[in-house]
């Protein structure tokens, strides 16, 4: 599992091979919620053994109304599956990941 990382359109491009891809992973809806709202997106990854992408989550890095920064996984409003080659058991290690991640950040002073 990775940092928080700029996504590059080669990244897009290898996720868009993952099931459930949509509008909601793609490189034009994050453009336009970077310059709409100012927001920094990145996406935390899971990569296989292969090197290849198992399971991206999109963040957003935006304003938070009590703590300044905060990531929130997109989309913010709506059910979106998640992208994923991997088994239930690997998704669930990932997930564990996420949080763990959460919690690192919400303990930064960034």
């Amino acid at each position: 599992m990775t940092d928080l990382e700029t996504p590059d359109s080669s990244t897009y491009e290898e996720a868009r091979l993952l099931r459930g891809f949509g509008l909601y992973h793609s490189k034009a809806w994050h453009e336009f919620l970077a310059l709409t709202f100012a927001w920094k997106v990145g996406c935390l990854l899971e990569r296989d053994s292969g090197g290849n992408i198992a399971l991206p989550i999109p963040v957003v890095r935006k304003r938070d109304l009590t703590r300044g920064l905060a990531d929130v996984s997109l989309p913010l409003s709506h059910y979106v599956p998640p992208l994923t080659t991997m088994t239930n058991k690997s998704s669930s290690n990932l997930l564990n990941c996420a949080c763990g991640f959460t919690l690192w950040f919400m303990e930064q002073e960034i």
